[in-house]
């Protein structure tokens, strides 16, 4: 199924530990916040200048978690590397 974006799609922060681990219960907290803001999709890992900070597995891990929490209320878009 071919869709095209449309609607109110938002970047998201990746939220950070003390340790500097991707804060996965802060994530589930800002992605439930938008759903029920009403948005129609987000882009994860990246959009908003961490990639550099972000290993390849918790790029990988980011995508897992917005997939899991999101793909059943709406589109979501993943953040690309520079």
């Amino acid at each position: 199924m071919n869709q095209t974006p449309h609607g109110i799609i938002v970047p998201l922060v990746t939220p950070f530990d003390a340790q500097q681990n991707v804060d996965e219960t802060a994530l589930r907290r800002i992605i439930n916040h938008v759903i029920e803001g009403g948005v129609h999709g987000v882009f994860v890992a990246g959009t908003t200048s961490e990639f550099y900070a972000l290993s390849p597995e918790e790029h990988s891990e980011l995508f897992q978690l917005q997939w899991m929490r999101c793909m059943a209320v709406y589109r979501s878009m993943p953040g690309r590397r520079a």
